[in-house]
């Protein structure tokens, strides 16, 4: 079970956006792939000692709203709707304005435990991002769907960097630890996924949420691409 009880209805809602995501407005136009496969890049190997500020000269970032979000190993750099939170339909359901694909959008409300992120986060923050079949989306690089063998392409210790109203000069840096395909169905959906949500708050921890499109075009989207990011510091 969810750590909260309040959690309970809003990783509902977070997991009715993935399943809208897969099958909703988009889906009958997955007849054929329009995009080219995700690749990764070649990025600097400085390691983290030499890249992030030591802990005693680590800026403090308020929490504040993110702005833009950028993956370097596999190309993402998308901004982040800053005017308001992942907007809720009639339905009750999180849905990012889909007139905007290349756009991700942040979840959080005065009465739910995820927070804006920053380097005091006492609890998780949560960024969703679109993937498309048809056309470019904001998470799209995330999962190679053409491949012989379809995989995530996040790597484990791969970064990523969050620029926010409140970082100025900075980026927040976080290290992929945690990469989970869960289902959006049955008694392991993701709202009831404790491996992704925890038993308990977990302090300065990203969440990228991102509908996993399956190899077969004719296919409804079944799972979702979770991962785990740990702030590491700020450059």
């Amino acid at each position: 079970m969810p750590r909260y009880t309040k959690r309970y209805w809003v990783l509902a809602i977070i997991l009715s956006l993935l399943v809208s995501l897969g099958v909703g407005v988009y889906s009958y136009l997955r007849q054929s792939d329009d995009v080219p496969p995700p690749v990764r890049v070649s990025v600097p190997t400085a390691s983290v000692k030499t890249t992030l500020r030591s802990e005693a000269t680590l800026p403090v970032v308020a929490r504040s709203v993110p702005k833009r979000v950028m993956i370097p190993a596999i190309g993402v750099d998308v901004e982040i709707d800053e005017a308001v939170p992942c907007p809720l339909n009639d339905a009750g359901m999180v849905e990012p304005d889909f007139r905007f694909p290349m756009k991700a959008c942040y979840y959080t409300a005065l009465n739910k435990p995820y927070q804006l992120p920053g380097t005091t986060t006492t609890d998780l923050s949560v960024i969703v991002g679109h993937t498309w079949r048809k056309g470019d989306a904001a998470f799209n690089p995330m999962y190679d769907w053409q491949a012989a063998n379809p995989h995530v392409m996040v790597e484990l210790g791969d970064e990523l960097l969050l620029k926010t109203q409140a970082s100025g000069e900075h980026v927040l840096v976080y290290q992929a630890v945690q990469i989970d395909e869960v289902d959006k169905y049955g008694p392991d959906h993701l709202g009831q996924s404790t491996k992704v949500w925890g038993t308990k708050p977990i302090p300065n921890w990203l969440v990228t949420l991102a509908c996993l499109q399956p190899s077969n075009s004719l296919e409804h989207s079944t799972k979702v691409i979770a991962i785990g990011w740990k702030l590491v510091g700020a450059r």
